[in-house]
Protein backbone atom coordinates (compact mmCIF):
# COMPACT_ATOMS: atom_id res chain seq x y z
CA UNK A 1 0.00 0.00 0.00
CA UNK A 2 2.65 2.28 0.86
CA UNK A 3 4.67 1.61 -2.28
CA UNK A 4 1.11 2.09 -4.95
CA UNK A 5 -0.52 4.82 -3.22
CA UNK A 6 3.19 7.17 -2.15
CA UNK A 7 2.11 7.43 1.28
CA UNK A 8 4.09 7.80 4.59
CA UNK A 9 1.54 7.15 6.47
CA UNK A 10 -1.63 5.09 6.61
CA UNK A 11 -4.81 5.91 9.14
CA UNK A 12 -7.64 3.78 10.25
CA UNK A 13 -10.49 4.93 11.61
CA UNK A 14 -12.43 2.59 14.13
CA UNK A 15 -15.12 2.39 16.36
CA UNK A 16 -14.27 1.93 20.20
CA UNK A 17 -16.68 -0.85 20.68
CA UNK A 18 -15.45 -2.74 17.46
CA UNK A 19 -12.96 -5.66 19.31
CA UNK A 20 -12.23 -7.12 16.01
CA UNK A 21 -11.08 -4.38 13.58
CA UNK A 22 -9.14 -3.11 16.81
CA UNK A 23 -6.90 -6.40 17.22
CA UNK A 24 -6.22 -6.47 13.63
CA UNK A 25 -5.35 -2.63 13.74
CA UNK A 26 -2.92 -3.38 16.48
CA UNK A 27 -1.27 -6.46 15.14
CA UNK A 28 -0.34 -5.08 11.98
CA UNK A 29 1.61 -2.77 13.34
CA UNK A 30 -0.77 0.27 13.67
CA UNK A 31 -0.40 2.51 17.03
CA UNK A 32 -3.63 4.15 18.73
CA UNK A 33 -3.35 7.95 18.14
CA UNK A 34 -6.74 9.57 19.56
CA UNK A 35 -9.95 9.00 21.07
CA UNK A 36 -12.79 10.96 20.55
CA UNK A 37 -15.77 10.50 22.80
CA UNK A 38 -19.24 11.02 21.71
CA UNK A 39 -19.03 10.72 17.80
CA UNK A 40 -21.44 7.89 17.36
CA UNK A 41 -25.41 8.03 18.67
CA UNK A 42 -25.35 7.00 22.37
CA UNK A 43 -21.91 8.64 22.52
CA UNK A 44 -20.10 5.82 21.77
CA UNK A 45 -16.09 6.98 21.05
CA UNK A 46 -13.74 6.38 17.62
CA UNK A 47 -9.93 5.11 17.73
CA UNK A 48 -7.73 6.75 15.79
CA UNK A 49 -4.92 4.23 14.53
CA UNK A 50 -1.78 5.33 12.35
CA UNK A 51 0.86 2.81 11.17
CA UNK A 52 3.82 4.90 9.71
CA UNK A 53 5.96 3.40 6.58
CA UNK A 54 9.14 3.08 9.03
CA UNK A 55 6.97 0.89 10.89
CA UNK A 56 5.24 -1.45 8.20
CA UNK A 57 7.14 -5.06 9.08
CA UNK A 58 5.59 -6.49 5.21
CA UNK A 59 7.48 -3.85 3.21
CA UNK A 60 10.63 -6.12 2.88
CA UNK A 61 8.87 -9.14 2.38
CA UNK A 62 9.23 -10.68 -1.14
CA UNK A 63 6.49 -13.65 -1.75
CA UNK A 64 8.34 -17.22 -2.16
CA UNK A 65 8.49 -18.26 -5.82
CA UNK A 66 8.63 -14.30 -7.25
CA UNK A 67 10.51 -14.06 -10.24
CA UNK A 68 10.92 -10.40 -10.88
CA UNK A 69 13.33 -8.06 -8.84
CA UNK A 70 12.37 -5.14 -6.50
CA UNK A 71 9.15 -3.47 -6.27
CA UNK A 72 8.12 -5.48 -9.11
CA UNK A 73 10.24 -4.78 -11.68
CA UNK A 74 10.90 -7.69 -14.50
CA UNK A 75 14.03 -9.02 -13.19
CA UNK A 76 17.20 -9.51 -15.84
CA UNK A 77 16.97 -12.35 -18.23
CA UNK A 78 13.19 -12.86 -17.36
CA UNK A 79 10.03 -11.76 -19.96
CA UNK A 80 7.04 -10.63 -19.12
CA UNK A 81 4.13 -12.44 -20.28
Amino acid sequence: MFNQLGVARVVAQVPADNGRSIVFCLKNGFKELHKIEGIFPGGGALLVFVLERADCRYLNLRPSGLKSGHNGEQAEGTASA
